[in-house]
């Protein structure tokens, strides 16, 4: 068997000029060049293998990678460890690295792992195994992949960075993303976007939404009204960008960032007076004066859970009754988490009854306004 030699680096990655026999133990303070590859298609999976039986950890599921030879640098290394695995050829334009010199330590050596990432399809018939090195590969969505690491079958130790990794992917192709110093997410709120604190070298604050790519008209609509309103003079967000991103998977949208508290945490310090005179707005998903007229192309604005019947209807009138339904709305989602059942309800049957009448897909049956549905609401004993 042939002798495979490394390049020993220093800890910041820098070359020794020494080298370092594979399989013999390293030195304290010695390490060498680790590549991981993760390769994504145009359907946003990832394309894994499982590692050959006889192999340390036999028939785990991982990313292709592998060591460095003495000699070769890390794009190199990358797109051998695909041929050589997987018997893929990669196109080094459309890859780069993402994580650089990761520490990651076993019995054996010390390495320091650069970790690519590269868009591109790939037919799954074409993948020509080394039975040395895998027996299987497939392509996995990011669920799919968290799902196998919960069920062991996914070498995680390796990838504790894949939450960086799906958030580049997520936005490294948004204008400005060079610009960003600071991603941070945000776990907080209703809707099924996904949403981001992020600073940019410049100190500007800003709101990242991204959504699923089917969601584009609608938050096209909604990012125009925040335009709109914002033009008005009205304090919001101020509104920076809107378009695709993700390789045109997702739509994202970029807003100033507004300091705030939550109500659950404030409200509770809040005396009952402050609580009914205070009037503190949160978000405004849609401002047009009342009535007026669905636009037939409007789409819904907002949080699904807060839309009542008539927003989804071509050329429907919206006005105070639309409110009140959602007030409705945003009393089961304060006080049953949005949950509508009675078996929900946090307060008491009156206020269930008040909230539970607000919502009702018959506009008739409604509170007629919004001074009718506060006047219930305080009736109740």
């Amino acid at each position: 068997m042939a002798i495979e030699l490394w390049n020993v680096l220093d800890e910041n990655g820098n070359a020794t000029g020494r080298f370092h026999e594979r399989g013999k133990l390293m030195n304290n303070n010695e390490y060498h060049l680790e590549v991981s590859v993760w390769i994504e298609n145009d359907n946003g999976e990832y394309l894994i293998s499982q590692r050959s039986p006889n192999k340390t950890f036999p028939n785990m599921w991982e990313c292709t990678g592998g060591n460095a030879v003495a000699g070769d640098d890390s794009l190199t290394t990358a797109l051998k460890e695909a041929k050589e695995e997987l018997g893929i050829i990669l196109d080094p334009r459309n890859g780069r690295i993402i994580k650089q010199h990761l520490p990651c330590s076993t019995v054996e050596c010390q390495g320091l792992i650069d970790v690519w990432f590269f868009r591109q399809n790939i037919d799954i018939s074409t993948v020509i195994l080394d039975p040395d090195e895998t027996c299987d590969a497939m392509w996995a969505s990011r669920k799919k992949i968290k799902q196998m690491i919960d069920d062991g079958i996914f070498i995680s130790v390796w990838h504790s960075y894949l939450d960086e990794l799906f958030l580049y992917c997520d936005t490294h192709d948004i204008p400005g993303y060079n610009t960003f110093v600071k991603i941070e997410p945000i776990e907080k709120g209703w809707s099924e976007d996904k949403k981001y604190y992020v600073e940019t070298a410049d100190g500007q604050r800003m709101l990242l939404r991204i959504s699923d790519v089917s969601e584009f008209d609608r938050k096209k609509a909604e990012y125009g009204m925040m335009e709109r309103v914002y033009k008005l003079g009205i304090i919001t967000s101020q509104p920076f960008g809107f378009g695709l991103c993700d390789g045109g998977k997702s739509v994202y949208s970029l807003s100033g960032w507004l300091d705030g508290e939550d109500a659950e945490k404030t409200l509770p310090f809040m005396s009952e007076t402050e609580q009914n005179e205070k009037v503190i707005i949160c978000d405004i998903d849609l401002y047009q004066k009342s009535p007026f007229q669905n636009a037939g192309n409007l789409g819904i604005v907002g949080s699904a859970r807060y839309v009542s019947p008539e927003e989804c209807i071509p050329d429907a009138v919206m006005d105070e009754v639309t409110n009140v339904y959602t007030m409705g709305a945003t009393a089961f989602a304060l006080f049953a988490y949005g949950d509508r059942s009675p078996e929900a309800w946090l307060l008491n049957k009156g206020l269930y009854d008040v909230a539970k009448r607000a919502v009702n897909d018959d506009r008739s049956q409604r509170q007629p306004s919004i001074e009718q549905f506060i006047t219930e609401w305080r009736a109740v004993k």
